[in-house]
């Protein structure tokens, strides 16, 4: 025959959490009554027994009928939780939450600053891409800087009217040579000489071209001849 809970009057497993009054020898489901779980596991190993409220009483712990007590220790049933318990523990969670909630704060302030960091970084990267300032730009630029440190325009230069591109630029090639030889200039020092502008009544400026960049020609020429300037 099988057994039912006493206070729900559902009928009770073969292996379900169950426990019987020592009293009125009554069964009930675990979840019917108010025991701990320490007292609980003491009942199964048979280390306490247990009495339902109805055979407990607090006056002088006495049963109803004449039935021998038990000589286990009696567990009386647990008294529900007041309403103090219940404020209490709640305040304990407010406190919890206004914890958790400041860091969470905190984390947000955080994580807005790295993605202002991170969108930054971004648009720098972006310029970067985009820009047509590169290595090869740079090396570009140094190198045409060193040759025209070694560039020098002179002005008033006697200007050949020979007809040969060759024989120009040799009449021209022997002038600057004979100009600039008490500073030591020789033919082998220059590379080019090119006139600048158009042909006309005047000597055009004269652009010398020079293997190495000399430091003395500016002192030697400015001091000689009115019509120097260094290219640029």
């Amino acid at each position: 025959m099988s057994l039912s809970c006493q206070q729900c009057n559902y009928k009770l497993g073969i292996r379900g959490y169950k426990s019987q009054c020592c009293d009125c020898e009554l069964w009930f489901h675990k979840s019917c009554i108010t025991i701990s779980a320490t007292h609980f596991e003491r009942f199964k190993k048979k280390e306490d027994s247990w009495t339902c409220s109805d055979c407990f009483t607090d006056d002088n712990n006495e049963r109803p009928d004449d039935k021998m007590l038990s000589n286990k220790p009696r567990v009386k049933p647990s008294d529900p939780c007041t309403l103090q318990d219940v404020m209490t523990e709640l305040n304990c969670n407010d406190d919890k939450y206004d914890l958790l909630l400041s860091k969470f704060v905190v984390l947000v302030k955080e994580n807005r600053s790295l993605k202002t960091e991170l969108n930054e970084v971004k648009q720098e990267v972006t310029i970067l891409k985009n820009s047509n300032f590169g290595y090869d730009d740079v090396i570009s630029e140094i190198n045409d800087r060193s040759l025209r440190a070694r560039n020098v325009i002179l002005l008033d230069v006697t200007e050949s009217e020979l007809s040969n591109l060759n024989e120009r630029i040799a009449h021209d090639t022997n002038e600057i040579t004979k100009l600039l030889a008490p500073a030591g200039v020789s033919p082998d020092d220059v590379m080019k000489v090119v006139r600048i502008g158009e042909k006309g009544n005047k000597s055009r400026p004269t652009k010398v071209a020079y293997y190495l960049v000399l430091m003395w020609p500016s002192k030697y020429a400015e001091s000689t001849n009115e019509g120097y300037s260094s290219s640029t």
